[in-house]
C-alpha cells in the first residue's frame, strides 16, 4: 500500500470515528452486528543466494495469515476468498544467472504436492538489471483452490498443519553460478467477516447475539 493511500485510508478512520462520535452524542449509542469485507494481501518472500541452484520452502500458518488480517478479538470469519495470486522475480546485485529452470509448489497439509505454474518446472529469463522485475500471474487454479481451502479451515478448526510454498531453480548455463534473487509470493484475499460494533441508535445491522 503506497503511503498516500495509508494517509487516505486514516484520515477516512478518523472521520468515521467523528461521525459515528457526533451521532452517538445526538441519538444515543447501541450494539449492532454487521458482515464486512476488508481486502489484504499476504507476501512471502525468499532471499535466494545460492550457488548453481536453490530450493527454499516456508511454512504458512494460521498465525502467519491472522497477523495480515489483522481483526478485533470479537471480529468471526466467515469465508475467506483468494482474487489474486503472482509470483515476482527479482535480481539482485551480485546474480549472474541469465537463465533458471524455475518451479513453484504448493504442499498442502497432507502433503500433496502442487505445482503454480503451468509446468513442473520452466526456463524464464531473467531481467539483466538489479531490481528490475519479472511476474508471474497465471497460476494454477488448483494451487489457488488449495490455498484457499486451507487458510477457510485455519478459521474453523479444521486443519492442523500449515501449508507450505516452496521454490526451486537452477542456473542453465553452469559458468553462471551465484543466484542472487527475491523472490515473492503476493497473495491477495477477501476477507468476509461479522463484528458488533458500537454504532448510532437505527444505524442499520441485525442484533448482536450477545
Amino acid at each position: 500500500m503506497y503511503k498516500h493511500e495509508i494517509y487516505s485510508l486514516m484520515r477516512y478512520r478518523n472521520y468515521s470515528l467523528l461521525f459515528l462520535m457526533l451521532g452517538c452524542l445526538l441519538t444515543g449509542c447501541e450494539n449492532r452486528l454487521f458482515e464486512l469485507t476488508i481486502y489484504p494481501y499476504f507476501d512471502q518472500t525468499f532471499i535466494v543466494s545460492e550457488s548453481f541452484r536453490f530450493d527454499e520452502a516456508e511454512q504458512i500458518t494460521e498465525d502467519k495469515i491472522e497477523n495480515e488480517i489483522d481483526l478485533s478479538e470479537d471480529a468471526e470469519i466467515k469465508t475467506i476468498e483468494i482474487s489474486a495470486v503472482r509470483i515476482i522475480v527479482t535480481p539482485q546485485s551480485g546474480n549472474e544467472a541469465e537463465e533458471i529452470d524455475f518451479e513453484a509448489q504448493i504442499i498442502t497439509p497432507e502433503n500433496d504436492v502442487i505445482p503454480m505454474l503451468d509446468q513442473n518446472a520452466i526456463s524464464v529469463k531473467l531481467p539483466t538489471e538489479s531490481g528490475e522485475e519479472l511476474v508471474f500471474t497465471d497460476i494454477r487454479s488448483e494451487a489457488v483452490l488449495s490455498m484457499r481451502q486451507t487458510a477457510n479451515e485455519y478459521f474453523t478448526g479444521f486443519a492442523v498443519e500449515p501449508f507450505v510454498i516452496r521454490i526451486q531453480g537452477e542456473t542453465t548455463d553452469p559458468s553462471q553460478e551465484n543466484i542472487r534473487l527475491n523472490v515473492n509470493v503476493v497473495v491477495d484475499f477477501s476477507v468476509v467477516y461479522e463484528e458488533c460494533i458500537e454504532v448510532p441508535t437505527g444505524a442499520g445491522g441485525e442484533e448482536c447475539n450477545s
